[in-house]
């Protein structure tokens, strides 16, 4: 009697996104093993919803499925926005995820600042004279004007 190995579905880790700006981040995953037999299909699965199934959400598959190790794909969003991702990865016996890791695209400075408080001459150093906001103003980043 031949007795059949049980096949074996992919191992994969999901790694830190990488390269956040505010528009943008490369996505990371590690296939640390193929499992029984050859990967058909690897990649990311994300969602703006924290603890999204395993599955669910937008699928971005990456090419050459043929090597372990790390991959990446690049991926675009919105300034200020916090995605969650998983990496995937396929094989005949199955589909398997790594943990879920998250990252929010950053909000760009536009430079704008906003000075509050009051500004008086009196009692200040004569060398600040010239610049007599120094003083009393406080700058806060992003404030509505």
């Amino acid at each position: 009697m031949v007795e059949l190995a049980e096949e074996t579905a992919p191992s994969v880790i999901t790694n830190a996104a990488s390269v956040i700006n505010n528009t943008a981040a490369t996505l990371k995953g590690n296939v640390m093993s193929h499992g029984s037999s050859a990967l058909t299909e690897r990649g990311f699965y994300w969602s703006t919803t924290n603890g999204f199934a395993n599955g669910t959400g937008t699928k971005v598959t990456v090419s050459n499925t043929t090597i372990n190790g790390v991959y990446s794909s690049p991926f675009t969003g919105t300034a200020g926005t916090t995605y969650y991702y998983k990496a995937f990865a396929t094989n005949s016996a199955g589909t398997t995820f790594g943990a879920q890791q998250s990252f929010t695209l950053t909000v760009p400075d536009n430079g704008t600042h906003r000075l509050t408080g009051s500004i008086s001459p009196s009692g200040i150093h004569p060398r600040q004279r010239d610049t007599p906001w120094r003083r009393n103003a406080h700058c806060h980043r992003n404030a509505p004007h």
